[in-house]
């Protein structure tokens, strides 16, 4: 207020200093004392306030920002300023070169202290203030995923592991409910003579559920017999063969299936009829039925020799399908031939399980599969002669003990 009032009488001075005089000089002298009693008390109140700025810029450097939180330090407080305040004579020697504008007018050049607005402040704390157009898009793809998530979860609650064991209880389940209780049927491979006598019971064929009988039909010499045509009757798929075809193949589609099957062959008079039956023990995988004649593909053997293969003949049957049966059977030794020839002796009587066609000697019966093994039933001879496809080969036999005694 000094200050404005010595600048006015100044103002006032200089306007009214030709007209008056020596009054005039008193009322300068008098204006320059105040004007510079209102210098000295601006100097000495800019240092109080150069003071709360620089204790103000200490105190917001202990603020604490956090997020959504600003807390300020309370711990810290600034420093007391101890030191007192500078005397005028002090002041006016630090301060001899402040310039005071001798044109009020420039004071309106000066700008005003603004405060910063509420937004600036948060900006300068938080960061920069999203648009509108980026906050949309970061709450669209949390939608988004929100959505996906959903879904996901929907569509697959489970876990891997958990599937897994899930279709691990179900493959258990399974297995438990599609093992029979039963053991599996044994398998069993043979060969039969049937009978075509009247009064004789049809030869029996097991089979068992999920398993295939493969039944083979061959005449005397071993050969196949064709099947003209067959019918059958029970829980059985029958798999026909082709014209002039001699095997069928058979399988039951109950547990518990009972039937029979009557066929008729090229050439023979008589039906053939076999019974079917669902086993649990055993099956026959392979069943070759040999036919008591020759029948039209049959083969005559090169010797003129009385045949007289018997239906039933059990012995030579065993030692077709190389199961020996009798207590009093021997086995013999064998040179000269491989080791597919196999003879055993009973009774004064040999037998010889060959591939190989036999020329010499004249045998008593013989019996041949479908394979073309044979046996042969004659008298003990040590030597014989067999034909190996047209090649003549000589095997020679004796009894096992006089061979162990020559070596």
């Amino acid at each position: 207020m000094i200050l404005l009032l010595s600048i006015f009488q100044y103002t006032l001075l200089l306007i009214l200093r030709k007209p008056h005089g020596v009054c005039m000089k008193m009322f300068y002298k008098q204006n320059v004392l105040f004007l510079t009693i209102g210098v000295l008390s601006l100097g000495l109140a800019m240092p109080s306030q150069a003071q709360m700025l620089d204790n103000k810029a200490s105190s917001e450097q202990k603020m604490e920002i956090q997020p959504n939180n600003i807390t300020l330090n309370q711990e810290e407080k600034p420093p007391a300023n101890d030191s007192n305040p500078p005397s005028l004579s002090d002041y006016l020697s630090k301060n001899s070169s402040i310039d005071v504008p001798k044109d009020p007018k420039a004071l309106d050049t000066v700008e005003p202290f603004v405060p910063a607005s509420n937004e600036a402040r948060l900006e300068s704390l938080s960061g920069p203030i999203e648009s509108p157009e980026v906050s949309k898009t970061k709450e669209d793809k949390a939608l988004r995923r929100e959505a996906f998530d959903g879904v996901a979860q929907q569509m697959m609650p489970l876990k891997p592991s958990e599937i897994r064991r899930l279709l691990e209880m179900y493959d258990e389940t399974a297995q438990a409910a599609e093992t029979p209780i039963y053991p599996t049927p044994e398998p069993e491979s043979s060969f039969q003579v049937i009978s075509l006598d009247p009064g004789t019971k049809p030869l029996p064929i097991k089979t068992a559920i999920g398993n295939v009988t493969t039944l083979s039909i061959v005449d005397i010499t071993g050969q196949p017999w064709p099947i003209q045509d067959l019918t059958w009757a029970g829980d059985f798929q029958i798999e026909q063969p082709d014209s002039g075809g001699h095997i069928l193949r058979i399988t039951p589609t109950s547990e518990f299936a009972a039937g029979n099957i009557s066929m008729r062959l090229v050439g023979l008079n008589p039906p053939v009829i076999f019974s079917l039956k669902a086993e649990r023990k055993s099956v026959h995988v392979r069943l070759d039925v040999q036919i008591p004649e020759v029948g039209p593909k049959g083969v005559l053997p090169p010797v003129d020799v009385p045949v007289s293969t018997k239906a039933g003949d059990d012995f030579m049957t065993s030692i077709l399908v190389g199961v020996i049966n009798g207590k009093d059977t021997k086995q013999l030794g064998i040179e000269g031939i491989d080791g597919r020839t196999t003879a055993y002796a009973q009774g004064g009587m040999m037998y010889i399980r060959t591939p190989y066609t036999m020329l010499s000697p004249a045998w008593a019966k013989s019996i041949q599969s479908g394979d073309g093994t044979k046996v042969y039933g004659l008298n003990f001879t040590p030597v014989v002669l067999l034909s190996d496809k047209g090649k003549m080969v000589r095997a020679y036999f004796s009894h096992k003990e006089q061979a162990d005694e020559q070596y």
